[in-house]
C-alpha cells in the first residue's frame, strides 16, 4: 500500500465534494479492473465465495476499506460512551452493517466467515495489519487493539513501508472522523 498523507487528504476532499443533495448525480472514483480467480477450495465453493484479482484500483479499494474500518471503530468506541439504549441500538446497527461488509459470511446456511480483501502477498506484515483492521474489535480484539494503538501513534514519515502506510491511513481517517464528531458536539 503506497498512499501517503497527500493521497489520503485528496481522497477525503474527493468524498467531501460529492453532492449528496442531488440523488441523480453520480460520482466517478476511477475504474476498477479485475478478473475472476474461481474458488480456492471446496469450502469456498460451498460458501459461494468466488475470488477475484484486482488489476487496477487496488489503492482506492484498500483506502476505502481502511476508511470503513475507521468509521466502524469510531462508532464502536462512541457506543461505549452513550447512555441512551436507543442511541446505542442505532450505533450498534451501523457497526453491524459496516462490519458485515468488511467481515462477511458466505452462504447463510454455511458458517464460513472470510475477509472481503485477502492478500496473496509476500508482505506478511501488510496482511497482518489489514487483517487486524478488517476483523476489527468484534472478531479479533487483541490484534485490532495492537494495530489500532500503533496507528494512533503513527507519525508522519517518508518511510516506504506499506504496513506503515496502512497504519498511517487508518490513523488519519480515525482522527478526522473523531474531529468531525468533536466539532458536532461543540455546535
Amino acid at each position: 500500500y503506497s498512499w501517503k498523507d497527500k493521497n489520503i487528504y485528496d481522497f477525503i476532499n474527493d468524498i467531501n465534494n460529492i453532492n449528496l443533495s442531488n440523488k441523480e448525480d453520480s460520482h466517478f472514483i476511477g475504474s476498477i479492473i479485475y478478473y475472476k480467480n474461481g474458488f480456492r477450495d471446496r469450502r469456498e465453493e460451498q460458501a459461494e465465495v468466488e475470488r477475484h484479482s484486482v488489476v487496477d484500483g487496488q489503492q482506492r479499494i484498500t483506502t476505502t476499506l481502511i476508511l470503513l474500518c475507521a468509521l466502524r471503530d469510531v462508532a464502536y468506541e462512541l457506543k461505549s460512551k452513550l447512555s441512551g439504549e436507543d442511541d446505542k441500538r442505532v450505533i450498534d446497527n451501523r457497526i453491524q452493517i459496516i462490519d458485515g461488509q468488511l467481515y462477511p459470511r458466505g452462504r447463510r446456511d454455511i458458517n464460513y466467515n472470510y475477509l472481503k480483501l485477502d492478500y496473496d502477498s509476500q508482505r506478511e506484515n501488510d496482511k497482518q495489519v489489514m487483517d487486524a483492521f478488517l476483523k476489527g474489535p468484534l472478531h479479533d480484539q487483541p490484534s485490532w487493539e495492537q494495530e489500532h494503538q500503533k496507528s494512533i501513534k503513527t507519525k508522519r514519515s517518508s518511510k516506504k513501508d506499506s504496513a506503515h502506510n496502512i497504519r498511517n491511513a487508518y490513523g488519519r481517517f480515525y482522527g478526522l472522523i473523531n474531529d468531525c464528531i468533536d466539532g458536532m458536539r461543540t455546535e
